[in-house]
Formats: structure tokens, C-alpha cells, sequence
């Protein structure tokens, strides 16, 4: 078995499928840049499919299309021949674990609508000479 984690977008919108014995799962593709170690500075995109049962997967559920998500679990390996005659290879990650790579807050600052906490004093701007001194600091 090869564990991996992963880092990448998501490539279509996570679906809720059920398997035949009725256990929940979500599905979905997502695409990693990977840059080969024998070419520097060129970018190869490498594109698993997700399986996600339990909390992995109502975790990825929660995101969409084009967001960045961290997975991490098993890798499975799918060969055929297509309808070409040429072997045809799929990647496919078992989820246990999704982390959402997406800020809720861009700057991480206060939700709009939410009121200071009492004792807290509001930051006073600095003043406008602030930047016009030129101490010499010991080392």
C-alpha cells in the first residue's frame, strides 16, 4: 500500500454517491503541479481521482470546484487498454483525511458585523513623524 498526501485544486465539483451497500461516499478529481527533478522550472500537472468516505468526505463535500484542498490516504492504481489499444492508467486516492487549503477571512481580520470585546482599545495610527528617527541599535 502507498500512502500519500497531496496538495493540489480540485478539478470538478465533489458529487455524493452511495456504494452498493448503501455507505455514503464522495467522488471527485483533483489536479497536482508537480515539477519533474531532471527538468528544473518545467510544471507537469498530475490528476488523481478522490474517493472519500465518512468525515473526509463530507469535508470534501463542503468545497467546489477550482479550491486548493491537502488530502492525504491511499493510492490505488487502475491499468487498461483503450479503445486505441494503448495502456491506460488511472491514480485514484482513498481519502482518510481533507484539509481545506482555503481562507475563510483573506488577512485573517475581524467578521464585519462583530463588535470589539470589551477592554479593547482601538489601535491609534502611528504618528507622523514615527518614521523619521534613526537610532543606532547595539548588537
Amino acid at each position: 500500500m502507498i500512502q500519500a498526501s497531496i496538495y493540489g485544486r480540485l478539478g470538478r465539483q465533489p458529487e455524493n454517491r452511495q456504494t452498493k451497500t448503501g455507505n455514503a461516499m464522495t467522488t471527485c478529481s483533483i489536479a497536482v503541479d508537480a515539477t519533474p527533478s531532471n527538468h528544473a522550472g518545467d510544471q507537469e500537472t498530475i490528476w488523481f481521482q478522490v474517493l472519500a468516505f465518512g468525515r473526509a468526505g463530507e469535508t470534501l463535500d463542503r468545497h467546489s470546484k477550482g479550491d486548493l484542498v491537502s488530502l492525504s490516504g491511499r493510492i490505488t492504481q487502475s491499468r487498461w487498454a483503450g479503445s486505441d489499444g494503448d495502456e491506460r492508467v488511472s491514480m485514484t486516492i482513498v481519502a482518510d483525511a481533507v484539509i481545506s487549503a482555503r481562507s475563510v477571512r483573506p488577512g485573517g481580520g475581524r467578521k464585519a458585523n462583530s463588535t470589539p470585546q470589551p477592554n479593547h482599545k482601538p489601535a491609534q495610527a502611528a504618528p507622523e513623524h514615527a518614521g523619521d528617527f534613526n537610532d543606532d541599535i547595539p548588537f
